[in-house]
């Protein structure tokens, strides 16, 4: 191999191949402070999990993930009054616009934890309007929230993760 090779396979070979080289996707930082919350929850460690989503939610206040993440903690965590002080401040900011159908639900289901039924079911109403008719499941759902919307109890119980080996394992799934 001649001598002036070398410089060019120097050149050539030094520079990192595409798997070798970082990545530049720019993840921005209310979506880490979001994913580091649900890994938090992961582990089981809801107060950081609720630090993580609160300094997310004031750095995107419009990012349905984020927003739909700190209502599920908050009705998880037995707090329906912050979920609706929430639901009303984003109305008042004019982000009607970015509600999803699972942020009615949780707002319905605030109400009703908090004995306002007329309110939930017209949350409810709202979530069951944004969902396209074919999608027979998520109607059937939301007709079945619609008519407890009276029992906070049920809600309350509704709203808990199954427990795999407990008595109602088979039947509230």
């Amino acid at each position: 191999v001649s001598q002036s090779a070398q410089a060019y396979v120097t050149r050539r070979f030094s520079v990192p191949s595409l798997f070798e080289r970082r990545c530049p996707h720019h993840v921005p930082r209310p979506v880490r402070r979001y994913r580091a919350s649900q890994a938090a929850l992961a582990a089981g460690d809801t107060a950081t999990a609720l630090v993580r989503l609160d300094a997310a939610l004031v750095d995107a206040p419009r990012l349905q993930s984020v927003v739909e993440g700190w209502y599920r903690l908050h009705l998880a965590l037995g707090r329906p009054d912050s979920v609706v002080a929430y639901q009303t401040r984003w109305f008042e900011a004019d982000y009607e616009r970015f509600v999803t159908p699972q942020m009615w639900v949780y707002a319905g289901d605030a109400y009703a934890l908090l004995e306002r039924p007329s309110k939930a079911r017209a949350a409810y109403m709202a979530a069951r309007e944004s969902i396209p008719g074919f999608r027979h499941r998520e109607h059937g759902f939301l007709a079945q929230r619609i008519g407890l919307a009276a029992y906070p109890a049920v809600i309350r119980r509704l709203r808990l993760p199954p427990a795999a080996d407990g008595p109602d394992a088979e039947r509230l799934d």
